[in-house]
């Protein structure tokens, strides 16, 4: 993979000494490989100012194994970004295969590089952003609110 388009931020929370250990290999790994340019790390990020960091993103990753219910991916897909996650995740059921976002095989590395690779294509980026955004005016728009909360309460 050429590295000169693109960058990577990873984000997460840093919270016990497990974390911090995990950290340190990550900044060890990028620093030996020569990713510092490339690679930006940001951990505990406020939640008032972590839809900032969507925003500024093309697509969203989780490559997290077995997680039962990530909101993460949601968070994502509201703010218009496609998310990739794998067959493992809880909320892998919001996106949709191949229109909104991606889902890999869990613990299939060759899965997820082919899922990222599939978005580093401008074509194929593009088209899942206009889907995206598409389902999230139909989902989440006011009219749709009030439609649904006028059938509740009639």
């Amino acid at each position: 993979i050429n590295f000169d388009n693109f960058t990577l931020s990873i984000i997460g929370e840093v919270s016990s000494d497990e974390h911090k250990k995990y950290l340190d290999s990550c900044k060890k790994y990028i620093k030996e490989n020569h990713l510092e340019s490339y690679v930006k790390i940001q951990t505990n990020i406020p939640y008032k100012i972590i839809k900032e960091y969507y925003l500024d993103s093309d697509f969203f990753v989780l490559s997290a194994s077995g997680e039962p219910a990530a909101i993460s991916p949601l968070e994502a897909l509201g703010c218009g970004i496609p998310a990739i996650c794998s067959d493992t995740n809880g909320t892998k059921n919001y996106i949709r295969n191949n229109k909104t976002g991606l889902i890999f095989k869990d613990g299939s590395e060759e899965s997820l590089m082919k899922s990222i690779a599939y978005l580093l294509d401008k074509k194929n980026l593009e088209n899942m952003k206009k889907n995206v955004l598409t389902l999230r005016h139909k989902a989440i728009s006011k009219e749709n609110f009030y439609n649904s909360l006028m059938r509740l309460v009639t």
